[in-house]
Parts: structure tokens; sequence; C-alpha cells
């Protein structure tokens, strides 16, 4: 079931992470990432890393960034026309693992969308990207609507145009 709870997103600047946050082992190239790469990526603009809060307590942390992905890469609709496609990545995402199933990371989703919708308004964004660290990731963004690319199965891709046309209609409906 999805929890309903408000996520609050705030911007993490490489303080490194929470002492008590508690994860599983194979999950410590993230960690790694947050503790020691986040703060250079941030500086060097690269990344945005953000803490992910529910209540004024860290659940979760999401770095991303942005990229161009090679249309021969894509399956389906998303290949054709004669540019690559402009894709906003999820870098990184970990939940503590005392708050994982409650729907945060669907919510993480959502709000990640929720950005690309602004951005859009200023630059063209077609594609959420990602590289699943394993299987059970893969198989979280899977269920989300995320397809693999051709020749990586850990590599998936969302196309937001249908997602932001549906927006769209909504929105031009109720005015």
């Amino acid at each position: 079931m999805e929890n309903t709870v408000d996520l609050e997103f705030r911007p993490y600047h490489g303080e490194g992470v929470h002492p008590n946050f508690q994860y599983e082992k194979k999950y410590q190239p993230i960690m790694d990432f947050f503790n020691k790469d986040a703060k250079k990526c941030i500086k060097q603009l690269i990344s945005k890393a953000f803490i992910i809060s529910v209540n004024d307590e860290i659940v979760g942390y999401i770095a991303i960034s942005f990229k161009s992905i090679e249309k021969r890469n894509l399956k389906g609709n998303k290949q054709s026309g004669k540019f690559d496609r402009p894709a906003l990545v999820i870098g990184q995402l970990i939940f503590d693992s005392r708050h994982q199933h409650k729907g945060y990371g669907s919510g993480t989703i959502k709000w990640v969308i929720s950005l690309v919708r602004i951005v859009q308004q200023f630059l063209p964004l077609r594609l959420l990207f990602v590289d699943a660290i394993d299987e059970q990731a893969a198989s979280f963004y899977k269920s989300r609507g995320f397809e693999p690319m051709q020749d990586d199965p850990d590599s998936l891709v969302l196309d937001l145009l249908p997602i932001l046309e549906i927006v769209k209609n909504i929105e031009k409906n109720s005015t």
C-alpha cells in the first residue's frame, strides 16, 4: 500500500549521510557516493542531491542530473526522429531499510516528474533514466513503467511524453 504522507525534499550539500541511516551492505556504493563524492559533484554542477524526509525524519537520499541518450539505444516510438533524447537521470536513490515498502519510492518518482514539468517550461526533457543497482531495483522501476534500453537491461527509461500530455490535457480542461 502506498503511503500518503508528504515527502519533503531539501538540498543535500555533501555533509555526509546521517549516522543512524540503515542500509544493506550491497548498497555501499550509493552510500560512498553520498559520503565521499556528492559534495564534489554538487560543487562542479554535475548533479544535485536531496535529503528525503517525512516529519523531519530522514528516510532517504537522491541525486539527479541530466544526460543525452542516443536514440539508437531506445526502443519503440522513442527512436523516431532525428536527434538524441534529453533525459533527467536518477543517479543514486536510497532509502533507510526501516522505511522501505512504504510508498516513498513511488512518491519520489512523482516528485522527480514534477521537477521535469518545471524544467520543461524552459528546456526540452523527454525521458527519465536510471541505472538499476540490482534486480530488486530494476523490478521497482519496471513496475512503474520504466523499460530496459536496447543493449543494457539494467539501464531503464520512462518515456515522459505520454504522462506530460495527460497532465497538460487535464490542466487545459480544468481552466
